[in-house]
């Protein structure tokens, strides 16, 4: 199925390519501007809207307004049952992709406020465009679109020297079919991507966890699908696949870890 036949029971969820940081939340963050910048380029999920959301048929699209640096509406918005808090990557960030202080220590009342403005607020629309067509068509597919370095980064606490696969496809054993994940699969790999499943994200989002479980033949549920995209490892500027040099720098994109992924989770 082409991007442009999305059914009007399918939900794409793209929260993490927003590179926008509010003025007044800038204060917060103890990186200089370029360092600042270095860092949106790490951990923005560049192209991801693009991948998957354009066009997006008869699809709801539900795209996060800020930059994951700023709060990531993906993680627990409790840190107590957020695993990746402990690595201060919880809702609100305390530390860079390379685990440095990103930002200063906020008060209660400053993380209640991010998350008031920009977390519940984004999982409140997201719950309602879930909600429709559960109401109108029984049924509801969330993709969750993402991207990710073919290297691992710090925070990650990955092997750097394990190749990864073009697409990772991220299941749930309460809200993905065996049969959607094996969609997922057959359709990248006939168009010879490599494809790994869970491998090397394995969970769902909390968004993606919100929609409803696939108990039935009707196609509802959930599947976190990550593209590798090629991202020059000098500057971070992303290319196009097949592109051999980057645009931005001249650097080769051909050295070991040049390439980078995009995920779908739904």
């Amino acid at each position: 199925m082409s991007r442009s036949a999305y059914h009007p029971w399918v939900v794409l969820h793209i929260p993490h390519d927003s590179t926008v940081i509010p003025d007044d939340v800038r204060s917060q963050f103890l990186l200089t501007d370029p360092d600042l910048e270095l860092e949106l380029r790490r951990m923005t999920d560049h192209l991801t809207h693009a991948l998957f959301a354009e066009p997006c048929g008869e699809a709801t699209v539900v795209r996060a307004p800020v930059s994951r640096l700023v709060v990531d509406v993906e993680p627990f918005p409790d840190d107590a049952r957020e695993p990746m808090a402990a690595r201060g990557m919880g809702a609100v960030y305390e530390v860079t992709s390379h685990l440095a202080p990103l930002r200063r220590r906020l008060s209660p009342e400053e993380r209640q406020a991010l998350m008031r403005d920009w977390y519940h607020p984004h999982h409140a629309q997201l719950e309602l465009a879930v909600a429709a067509p559960v109401d109108r068509h029984g049924r509801c597919v969330v993709i969750d679109g993402h991207s990710f370095p073919s290297l691992a980064l710090p925070y990650e606490r990955a092997d750097t020297e394990v190749a990864r696969p073009d697409i990772c496809i991220g299941t749930d054993d309460f809200h993905t079919s065996n049969a959607l994940a094996e969609a997922f699969v057959s359709a990248f790999r006939c168009q010879g991507w490599s494809v790994s499943v869970n491998e090397p994200f394995s969970r769902l989002s909390t968004a993606a966890r919100s929609a409803p479980p696939t108990q039935d033949s009707r196609g509802g549920g959930k599947a976190d699908c990550r593209n590798r995209h090629r991202r020059c490892q000098h500057c971070g500027r992303w290319a196009h696949r097949g592109q051999r040099r980057c645009h931005h720098c001249g650097c080769s994109l051909h050295a070991p870890g040049a390439a980078s992924r995009a995920t779908t989770a739904g």
